[in-house]
């Protein structure tokens, strides 16, 4: 059961990777092709919690290591302040303008974290030079 769900956890890192891409291809469409491409960039990027739950229950599950757990952390913490920073267009217009930074480090980090869950589950040297992991 451990392995399939790090099998999970390590495919889902990379569908959150994907996922934090089409959203930003979405905006982009929004603003230089049709504006009704900003309804469909909404729904995509609150639909990113689905990937992130199961990212979380496929941790749990598959027992990732401490430091994975902490980049696990960080992409949760920085997925929910991206995905809250639009609420602020009235009241911080200032903090809402960060969302399209967020969203490229968002991609960065989903990034950053795939290459280490599939190094430090599996033990690929090539995916981000990091050593492979304790059995079991």
């Amino acid at each position: 059961m451990r392995k399939i769900a790090r099998y999970i956890y390590v495919g889902t890192s990379w569908l959150m990777l994907a996922w934090v891409l089409v959203t930003i291809f979405m905006a982009g469409m929004a603003l230089f092709v049709r504006t009704p491409y900003w309804e469909a960039h909404k729904e995509f990027g609150w639909g990113s919690d689905l990937a992130a739950l199961l990212l979380i229950l496929a941790g749990l599950a598959g027992w990732i290591p401490r430091r994975l757990t902490a980049w696990l952390v960080a992409l949760i913490v920085l997925h929910t302040v991206h995905i809250t920073l639009p609420t602020l267009k009235e009241s911080l217009p200032l903090g809402a303008a960060i969302h399209p930074l967020s969203a490229s480090l968002l991609a960065w980090l989903s990034l950053a974290h795939a290459r280490r869950a599939q190094a430090i589950l599996f033990g690929s040297q090539r995916a981000g030079g990091l050593p492979a992991a304790e059995p079991g």
